[in-house]
């Protein structure tokens, strides 16, 4: 578990430092184990807007 929060962090600073990465949470889309949610319209709503919404 410390390794993942540990490269959640990492992201979440090259999201702050880079212009060309976008992070967006979905980890409440599906289940816990599983990287890959059954609900992709939300999953890409949020994307569309994460990219839109960048400065």
């Amino acid at each position: 578990m410390k390794n993942m929060l540990m490269l959640v962090a990492e992201m979440a600073v090259a999201g702050m430092l880079k212009a060309e990465v976008t992070l967006s949470p979905n980890a409440d889309l599906g289940k816990w184990y599983d990287i890959h949610p059954l609900d992709k319209k939300t999953l890409a709503e949020r994307i569309a807007n994460a990219i839109n919404n960048r400065q």
